[in-house]
């Protein structure tokens, strides 16, 4: 009985406390508020700089067959002192060698992205797990196409497939700005092709080597791009905007906050002397500490309710399958009330403030960078990435964001396994430092 008085105490003085109320709860409905319409277009155009970009490109072509294949159809109307030169000029206009090395492999471009040639099954895989911001898949055909795009008078039409993933909408939007930088480099290279088509008609009638092959196949539309670009989101995943990743970002960095809060409420009770008289009371400092617990899991509760009730309400935002969210809700808060027993402790060793003015004036913003809640966690150098699976706002906003996206079960198991694991962490870390206050004075 005495413990649930502890708590009942304890969360009426929070209730009290305007001032720290508006902090903690009005602040965040605030700031999501802000920053998902002023941030808004980064989901939708992406942004760049911040990191390289990691792409899959898949050839889906056979080289070696599909230049064959076009020499083959431009020498048998070649004499044969001039095939030579022939090959030199399909050499020259290489499809491959254009948008490997004049357009990949140029400085500008390898400072902003590296490519890695991948099977489509390969690169599927990695764009599931976030190894590659998407995937450029040069089709069937593609060199064939494009020499005929190149060097005849004819275009083909050349569709360059871009897949990304949901999750990942900021570095997918740079792939397709890539693929449209292409696109417009081809257009140019496609401006100087009445030349070459000049320096070979000298050799051959290009106009009844491909009388055959246009009634056919070839479409001459004069201003048909070469290249198309196919827009994919990979299936199973929920569209995020900025409205739902500011709420879960800036959510899980105001529940640090209110870990803080938590943390130096016993502190508090010493410095006005309530600590004493409820020990002169007979609750013990094991008590206190649970007590202290227990509220600081109320205060993220009360957070997390009231975001997430504003965020559906007013931004419209789905959060996904509710018990899945109430169970995560739950675990966070939870891992709040850990680390807000840990502070209490530190606290009450020191009987100091200094760190609790140090976690909510540095550390909070540490975790808050780390954790993604200023910049999405994929526009951080990959080793800031790892880190924000050891922070609590991370692994939150990673879970919450796996829930409002619908993807495997089996993601989200080993996140909550993670997060355990920091309960753990933080409660024994708590409990050491516990034993070695002996007696308050």
């Amino acid at each position: 009985m005495r413990l649930i008085d502890s708590v009942i105490k304890d969360i009426k003085n929070i209730l009290y406390d305007r001032k720290s109320l508006l902090l903690i709860i009005l602040m965040p409905l605030v700031l999501t508020t802000i920053l998902s319409f002023a941030l808004r277009g980064n989901f939708e155009i992406g942004n760049e700089g911040i990191s390289k970009l990691s792409v899959g490109v898949v050839k889906q072509y056979n080289y070696d067959r599909e230049k064959e294949r076009f020499e083959n159809l431009i020498t048998s109307f070649v004499e044969d002192e001039d095939i030579e030169k022939i090959y030199e000029g399909i050499e020259e206009a290489n499809p491959e060698k254009i948008f490997f090395e004049t357009f990949l492999g140029n400085e500008t471009m390898e400072d902003i992205i590296e490519y890695k040639i991948l099977s489509q099954e390969d690169a599927l895989v990695q764009l599931e797990n976030n190894d590659i911001s998407g995937i450029i898949i040069l089709p069937k055909n593609y060199i064939y196409d494009t020499y005929v795009n190149l060097l005849t008078p004819y275009k083909n039409k050349v569709t360059v497939d871009v897949i990304k993933t949901t999750d990942s909408e900021f570095r997918g939007s740079i792939v397709e700005n890539i693929i449209e930088g292409f696109n417009n480099h081809f257009a140019t290279l496609s401006i100087n092709k009445e030349v070459v088509i000049g320096i070979i008609s000298e050799y051959i009638d290009i106009e009844t080597a491909f009388v055959d092959y246009y009634n056919d196949f070839v479409y001459l539309e004069s201003n048909e791009k070469e290249i198309t670009i196919t827009e994919r989101a990979v299936e199973g995943k929920e569209q995020m905007d900025s409205f739902a990743y500011y709420s879960m970002a800036i959510m899980t960095m105001f529940l640090l906050f209110g870990a803080g809060y938590g943390g130096k409420a016993l502190l508090l009770e010493k410095k006005e002397h309530t600590f004493y008289r409820l020990k002169v009371a007979g609750v013990n400092m094991n008590v206190m500490y649970v007590g202290a617990f227990f509220t600081t899991v109320f205060i993220a509760l009360l957070q997390s309710t009231i975001m997430i009730g504003y965020s559906r309400a007013i931004l419209n935002v789905h959060w996904g399958h509710m018990a899945w969210v109430l169970l995560v809700t739950i675990l966070i808060a939870i891992a709040i009330g850990a680390l807000g027993v840990l502070i209490s402790a530190i606290s009450i060793k020191t009987n100091s403030f200094k760190w609790v003015n140090l976690f909510e004036n540095g550390i909070v913003f540490v975790m808050a960078l780390i954790g993604g809640s200023f910049t999405p966690i994929y526009f951080l150098p990959q080793t800031l990435q790892n880190l924000s699976d050891f922070t609590i706002n991370g692994l939150g906003l990673k879970m919450y964001s796996n829930v409002m996206q619908g993807i495997e079960k089996s993601v989200l198991y080993t996140q909550i396994l993670y997060l355990l694991g920091i309960i753990m962490v933080l409660l024994i870390s708590s409990l050491v430092i516990t034993k070695t206050i002996k007696e308050v004075e």
